[in-house]
């Protein structure tokens, strides 16, 4: 047995030619599809292509009293039997939350094929939808793109809903026919990721100061107090938090630490200045103090 399944990763400008074929259609500028009459004919005859792709616009329709009315209809030939998967995207901007219906040939709704907020495999939670569908018979069969909310419009009159769709917007859709010898799935990275790329890691300096007659330390650093039971405190969760990452691996769990630089110290009762670390058993970050050119006198 041998698998007909590639993964292919892409860097950088590449071509893949493949034995595949690819359809498309315009659905902005064919705005008679909001009926069946009137559908996109993807060209999808059984067996003989393997993927559909266009744009949209769910809103485009200025018959439409209501806008958000608007519905795109995409016709497709099947064989009993055949799988297609049916992927609506939307690129960043458009505010659409999209729905997914079949028709059969005659215009009835097949109500177990329908999709909202259904995710690709691979892609994100979204409001984008997805759905699988087999052909029960061979014959025509519609797939119908509208907004959430106008998911049981006519699709033998324009405009025809019992209520008003949520939202308009820009769309892809995809129709694949995974089946078939030969189709290469293309999984495209196009979604926002981490936006706070800068991360600031600052530093505390306690520098010119004069402090006289404390009943303590006239300075005292120390780590941030831990879980405590009857105000002692116990071996919990380290404080502060984990070590900054960085290329080389910081087996000695150092961070930036405070810098004591300049200060003017007298007459303390326990000491100029303490800078103390953390004593319990799990590790904790440590962190790398300086103390420089302080004046300490008395104490």
């Amino acid at each position: 047995f041998q698998s007909n399944d590639i993964r292919i990763n892409l860097f950088g400008n590449a071509i893949i030619t493949t034995n595949s074929t690819t359809l498309s259609a315009d659905l902005v500028n064919t705005e008679a599809n909001d009926v069946l009459a009137g559908a996109v004919i993807s060209g999808i005859v059984g067996g003989n292509s393997d993927r559909f792709r266009a744009s949209g616009f769910i809103g485009d329709n200025t018959n439409l009293a209501e806008a958000s009315n608007d519905v795109d209809l995409i016709q497709v030939s099947l064989v009993g039997g055949e799988r297609i998967t049916v992927d609506i995207d939307t690129p960043s901007g458009s505010s659409l939350d999209s729905f997914l219906r079949i028709f059969d040939e005659f215009g009835f709704p097949l109500t177990q094929f329908v999709s909202d907020d259904d995710s690709a495999p691979g892609e994100v939670v979204s409001l984008d939808s997805f759905l699988t569908f087999t052909a029960p018979t061979s014959g025509i069969y519609y797939i119908g793109v509208s907004s959430f909310d106008n998911e049981d419009y006519d699709p033998f009159v324009e405009g025809n809903a019992n209520s008003v769709g949520s939202s308009t917007g820009a769309y892809s859709i995809e129709i694949l026919r995974p089946d078939l010898i030969g189709s290469v799935g293309i999984q495209v990275h196009d979604a926002y990721g981490d936006a706070n790329h800068f991360r600031d890691q600052g530093q505390l300096i306690i520098n010119a100061n004069r402090i006289s007659n404390s009943g303590e330390f006239a300075i005292e650093v120390g780590p941030g107090a831990r879980q405590t039971i009857n105000n002692q405190p116990v071996d919990g969760a380290p404080n502060p938090g984990a070590v900054r990452n960085t290329r080389e691996l910081n087996t000695q769990r150092l961070v930036p630490g405070v810098t004591i630089s300049n200060n003017l110290l007298t007459n303390n009762v326990s000491g100029g200045i303490a800078m103390r670390g953390d004593v319990t058993d799990n590790l904790a970050p440590v962190p790398f103090g300086r103390i420089i050119n302080n004046t300490i006198v008395g104490g």
